[in-house]
């Protein structure tokens, strides 16, 4: 079992449990003090939404932006959010906080994602070297072995696209539904988190 596949069990067992023990904790208790519980439950769950809504806000930002086309401020904020990580790296431990499907490294979806902004700028060898240093940090990130595929199915090299078509396969990313559902999600995440400054 790889670790896309373990992350996303995990990750469904995990709201399952929380979801069952806040509900029987809930029903455990008289009112008022149930509904005071409840109001505790959701606080302690937002904190750590808060702090990596904060320190990775950029990175939210430029996700947004990706998701709205806008591929060279998504670039802007992406560079922008690693030189951050390198400044204080401390904070790609935050994304324990959060939930990582296909990495838990922050950085490597940062040079993913601004390597899929150059795939859609038409920008091949510039997004093939992204997509590499995210292999690189990660080398079990599924995303920029299939982003590759897609790269190299385009430039007409079916031998390579299909290396690593299968590769993302077997790190765990088929494009399932639940693949899918996990895109719109962090897409959701991204609208909400992401700040877009208006005079850029």
């Amino acid at each position: 079992m790889n670790k896309v596949r373990l992350s996303k069990i995990l990750y469904l067992l995990i709201i399952f449990v929380l979801v069952t023990a806040i509900f029987l904790i809930y029903a455990n208790i008289e009112p008022p003090y149930n509904f005071i519980f409840l109001l505790i439950a959701m606080f302690v769950f937002l904190i750590p939404g808060r702090v990596v809504g904060h320190y990775y806000r950029d990175f939210f930002t430029a996700r947004k932006l990706l998701n709205k086309k806008n591929y060279e401020k998504s670039i802007k904020y992406n560079k922008r959010f690693i030189e951050q990580i390198e400044e204080k790296p401390w904070i790609k431990r935050l994304m324990w906080l959060s939930w990582g499907i296909y990495t838990k490294d922050i950085e490597a979806m940062s040079f993913n994602n601004i390597g899929t902004a150059l795939l859609h700028m038409e920008e091949y060898n510039q997004s093939k070297d992204y997509f590499e240093k995210a292999i690189t940090i990660d080398e079990s990130y599924p995303l920029p072995h299939f982003n590759l595929a897609i790269i190299y199915l385009i430039e007409g090299d079916k031998e390579m696209a299909h290396n690593y078509y299968r590769d993302a396969g077997k790190l765990g990313f088929k494009g399932t539904s639940f693949d899918k559902l996990v895109n719109k999600i962090q897409e959701l995440y991204a609208s909400v988190e992401g700040k877009i400054e208006e005079k850029e």
